[in-house]
Order: structure tokens, then C-alpha cells, then sequence
């Protein structure tokens, strides 16, 4: 229960998110413009300039002994890519980014003011807004940490391990996590699926508001939630709750079936175990086995145990 109300908590705050992205959008009129090349913000000695194509450019490399990474973005994408070195760069239409590297914690902010610009009008393939955290292949955090209130976020790249916690949260976009090992694993996205592979966690908890959550080749416990998409799990899953109000539900583990205490339940769909034709609701009670909830409202559920 606690794990479903953090999950509750953490969609709510990125719905809140994408909220905000709606008033900012009203200062849309008050933005200042800038010359081509112009130095438009610094900190620290590192400056951020404007180029021709009116596009906020901070970029810093080499920066050592990081240990945690956050990011806070308002409309850009982010990507984590493999580097020599962990580094930055922040590409922005609105001015003022931040960040700071303090006790081993990296920060990085698309927007100091808060609020956008009339250079976010000027939107193309080239110059949307856009954050890369560069990672060395292999890095080891305590913690990562992602917000943005209106893009996608990808941690599909260099980092191997999260000891800590990794929590990553869009008001409207995706989200791609690969090849991490952490204890506590939180996604949320309002608007967008959410997609990984080859993850294992103690404790996941993912959702999203409208969109497919798919994970594949997971390890861990997960709970997982979508108001209107499927779910789709494999690998070695050891128990969740899976709850979807218009999708599918597939689970492929590779545990036994007298591992779990299921109950599976549709309001409108079929309902199959190992390929057999189950009840509606299908519960099964294993002494001291794991627990398993698959509800949909809307959607068929297929649940295939190791045999």
C-alpha cells in the first residue's frame, strides 16, 4: 500500500507539473530578445551564449568525483549519453540555466527565471530544447534524480548502477531507462509510455496517466499503473501489483507459479494462465508465496510462470 500511494504521490506531481507548463506558456509575451553570439547568462565563469539561431547554449565536460546526479528541465528532452567524463550540455530557447556540482551532487537546470520565452516559438528539429548529462560507460551513482514538465527523458546510455534511488518524472513525454541496477526505482509520466529494458530494482513503482508501460527483461518486485494503456512485463518478476483501466496486461516471469499469491480480475476481457483459460477472478493461494495482482477494467490479462 505504501508503494502505491508514493506511486499516486509522484503522478500527482507530475501532473502538476504539466499544469505549470500552461501558465508559463502565458509569459510567452513578455520574452527578451537577444543578439546572435551574445553572452545571455553566467555562473561561475561559465557563460551561456545565444546563437544565430537564437538558441541558449551552457555546456561544461570534464567535471569529476560526481556521485548524484539531478536534473530539472521545464520543455526540454533529456538524454544521458557515454562520455570520457561526466559534463553537461544545456540547449534552451528561454535564457538562464543553472547548475552546480557540490559535495559530489551535480545539478542542472534548463530555466533559472522559471518562465519562457518568445525565443520558444522558434521550435524546429534543430533547436528544440534539449539537456545531455554525459556519464563514463559503467558509472556508479548514489542517486539520480529527473524532472521535466514537458519532455522525454532517456536514461538508456552509460550509467550501470543507482545505489541509492532513481526517480524520473515528465508532465508529458516518455520514458526510457536501460541496463541499471538500483534498489528503489520510481517513473511517472502524466502523458507517455514508459519503456525499459534490462533493469532490475527491489522496489519499482511505475505509471502513467495515458500510455503503454513496458518492461522487459526486468528483475524486482514492481508495481505498475495505467489509467489508459497496457502493461507488458518479462523476466524475473517476483511479485506487484499490475493495474490497468483500458489495456492489456501481460506478465511473462520466469518463476514458478506456486511462488505467488495471485488474484487476477477483468471487467471486460479474458483471463489466462500458462495459456490455459482461468476464471474471473482467478486467485490462487500458495503458502508464503509472493504477492500478485493483475486488475483491468478494460482488457484481457495473460500471466505465463516458469514450467
Amino acid at each position: 500500500m505504501k508503494g502505491k500511494a508514493a506511486l499516486r504521490r509522484t503522478i500527482n506531481i507530475a501532473a502538476a507539473a504539466a499544469a505549470a507548463i500552461g501558465l508559463a506558456l502565458v509569459a510567452l509575451v513578455w520574452g527578451l530578445s537577444g543578439g546572435g553570439g551574445s553572452v545571455v547568462w553566467a555562473q561561475d565563469g561559465l557563460r551561456a551564449y545565444r546563437n544565430a539561431d537564437s538558441v541558449v547554449l551552457m555546456t561544461q565536460r570534464n567535471l569529476s568525483d560526481v556521485t548524484a546526479i539531478f536534473v530539472d528541465a521545464a520543455s526540454a528532452d533529456v538524454e544521458f549519453v557515454a562520455a570520457d567524463s561526466f559534463g553537461f550540455e544545456v540547449k534552451t530557447l528561454d535564457g538562464e540555466p543553472e547548475w552546480s556540482l557540490e559535495n559530489g551532487v551535480l545539478r542542472v537546470s534548463e530555466h533559472a527565471s522559471g518562465t519562457v520565452s518568445l525565443w520558444a516559438l522558434n521550435l524546429d528539429a534543430g533547436n528544440s530544447p534539449h539537456i545531455t548529462i554525459f556519464c563514463p560507460s559503467g558509472a556508479v551513482l548514489d542517486q539520480l534524480n529527473v524532472k521535466s514538465v514537458s519532455g522525454t527523458i532517456r536514461a538508456n546510455g552509460p550509467i550501470s548502477e543507482v545505489r541509492r534511488s532513481v526517480e524520473i518524472s515528465t508532465g508529458s513525454g516518455g520514458i526510457q531507462l536501460d541496463a541499471l541496477k538500483t534498489k528503489q526505482l520510481n517513473l511517472a509520466t502524466v502523458s507517455g509510455s514508459v519503456e525499459s529494458q534490462g533493469v532490475s530494482a527491489d522496489s519499482a513503482q511505475v505509471g502513467t496517466g495515458s500510455g503503454k508501460i513496458e518492461f522487459r527483461d526486468f528483475a524486482g518486485y514492481l508495481d505498475a499503473n495505467s489509467t489508459s494503456g497496457g502493461i507488458a512485463i518479462s523476466g524475473d518478476y517476483t511479485g506487484g501489483t499490475l493495474e490497468s483501466g483500458s489495456g492489456r496486461i501481460q506478465l511473462t516471469t520466469s518463476q514458478p507459479l506456486e511462488r505467488f499469491n495471485y488474484r487476477l480480475e477483468t471487467g471486460s476481457g479474458g483471463i489466462r494462465v500458462n495459456g490455459a483459460e482461468v476464471g474471473n477472478p482467478a486467485i490462487s493461494d500458495s503458502p508464503g508465496g509472493s504477492e500478485l495482482s493483475a486488475k483491468s477494467v478494460s482488457g484481457s490479462i495473460d500471466i505465463e510462470f516458469a514450467r
